[in-house]
């Protein structure tokens, strides 16, 4: 995140590369539950298509519509996570609208009606205050996906949200439809994001049960959860050792871009820098000139290194 972040307010970026690298953080700090700095990135990620549109030639999958429906849907769930339920359910509004006015290739709506279908009852999980009528309507959306009339292997859907509904139904005391979604979820391609919460559910499912068979399946469950969370904790420890070498590489990046490959010297990039930093923090100041007679005889004569030798020697004195 710390280097996306880097990335994104670098300005050496390029348009479409961007409005991945803010989607990505948008998910990122919505993992964390930092859902307002979420709700700013993804404002920041759309402005990036009203400043610069598409052109108009260009295909769905790359156009400012896909844009528009991407921010409408990852606003219900950013809304929702700040509490904010009345901005979530226009969102959803606002998704429904490009999908019934806006010229869409069939692919494309039939993609984006799957994913607002599951939106949308994740939407109704703050409407509806019955928890009994929630359970059941995502019981019977997962039965459907089950069955292969929802499921996508080109849709990914992010699982926390579904463990939020395991929940749901962990109060209702559905023990077997836990197990039952936990081990779909587990074992399809279109999940992503931590299963610790799924499994743990899994194994509270399996202790609840007055099913022999289940309560079986505990030590199997609790291999499953704690094999999660090493893998998370060492997917953790990589990230950091990965970002860490990266801010190294930044920092060298940046130490080199602002001095002279020959001399050594800063050059006028770093001078424009601290020029400015100078003005800001002193009412007063000097700016010096010099100007070395000779010193292109002596690069004529000797070369660059003594030219370079000769210039240092002369900067310290």
């Amino acid at each position: 995140m710390e280097y996306g972040l880097k990335y994104a307010n670098s300005g050496f970026t390029l348009r479409s590369p961007l409005k991945s690298v803010y989607n990505t953080i948008v998910a990122a700090f919505s993992d964390c539950g930092l859902f307002f700095e979420a709700d700013f990135y993804l404002e920041k990620m759309m402005d990036i298509s009203r400043l610069d549109p598409c052109d108009s030639s260009v295909d769905f999958w790359n156009s400012d519509t896909l844009n528009e429906l991407v921010y409408y849907d990852s606003k219900v769930y950013v809304k929702l996570g700040m509490g904010d339920v009345a901005g979530a359910e226009q969102a959803a509004v606002d998704m429904q609208a490009i999908l019934t006015e806006r010229e869409i290739p069939e692919d494309g709506r039939a993609f984006f009606l799957l994913q607002k279908e599951f939106t949308d009852l994740y939407l109704r999980l703050y409407q509806q205050k019955d928890k009994a009528v929630i359970a059941e309507e995502f019981n019977s959306y997962m039965k459907k996906m089950e069955a292969g009339e929802g499921a996508r292997d080109t849709l990914s859907f992010c699982v926390c949200y579904f463990g939020e509904f395991l929940q749901v139904m962990a109060e209702e005391e559905r023990w077997d439809d836990i197990i039952r979604i936990g081990s779909y979820i587990k074992n399809a391609r279109n999940f992503s994001g931590s299963f610790c919460p799924v499994y743990k559910l899994m194994r509270t499912a399996a202790c609840r049960s007055d099913r022999e068979e289940l309560r079986r399946r505990i030590p199997e469950f609790e291999r499953m959860y704690l094999k999660a969370l090493e893998q998370e904790k060492e997917n953790y420890d990589q990230m950091v050792r990965l970002l860490t070498r990266e801010e190294l590489r930044i920092e060298r990046l940046k130490a080199s871009m602002e001095k002279d490959a020959l001399t050594g010297c800063l050059n006028r990039a770093a001078f424009d820098h601290n020029s400015k930093r100078f003005m800001k923090n002193h009412k007063k100041g000097s700016l010096v000139f010099i100007d070395l007679d000779y010193l292109k005889l002596i690069n004529d004569c000797y070369g660059h290194e003594t030219e370079t030798v000769t210039w240092c020697v002369l900067q310290r004195i």
